[in-house]
């Protein structure tokens, strides 16, 4: 993954998820990467960065690093993964919820994008959903942010089995 050159920003996400969201179904543990743009002769194009492992429930400390990484790029994205457990909601992005707006505040997955040249932020979530915020509007509703699914190399799409799982299933084809 590292090294290899992709076409377009979310086709590095879904490369990146596959290799991923399968560390962390087994470890339990976030990772991250940065999403960096290039200019090559045929146009635009995309590379990933080293994937940093985090905590259970975070990626500050390794999001605070790539952020700093990302100074040196005109504008970037971070990907990282949810675990499938029960103290937190894997399939949302991270935040503070105001119990009447359901508007998140500036805490968690929501303070990313605007942190370096950080401007979106992607969550491989455990269904295998990819989530995109962009640090604009609410981002309580997965749906709005869905944009694709975690396939592995057959075409099926990977999840987390069970809460605490180290097996991974695969829905049919037209979940």
């Amino acid at each position: 993954m590292r090294g290899v050159v992709y076409a377009s920003e979310l086709e590095a996400v879904r490369a990146w998820g596959a290799e991923n969201l399968p560390k962390t179904g087994r470890d339990g543990l976030e990772r991250a990467a940065l999403v960096l743009p290039l200019r090559t002769a045929e146009g635009a194009a995309y590379m990933l960065t080293r994937t940093r492992v985090g905590l259970h429930n975070n990626v500050i400390l390794p999001a605070l690093g790539l952020a700093v990484h990302s100074l040196r790029y005109p504008a970037a994205a971070l990907v990282h993964s949810h675990p499938y457990c029960s103290c937190h909601a894997g399939e949302l992005f991270s935040g503070n919820r105001d119990p009447v707006t359901h508007r998140v505040t500036k805490l968690g997955d929501a303070a990313v994008p605007g942190l370096g040249h950080i401007r979106r932020i992607y969550a491989v979530t455990p269904s295998g959903s990819i989530l995109l915020y962009d640090g604009q509007g609410e981002i309580c509703a997965p749906q709005a942010h869905l944009k694709g699914y975690v396939m592995d190399a057959q075409g099926n799409r990977l999840c987390m089995t069970r809460r605490g799982s180290s097996r991974f299933g695969i829905f049919p084809k037209g979940y």
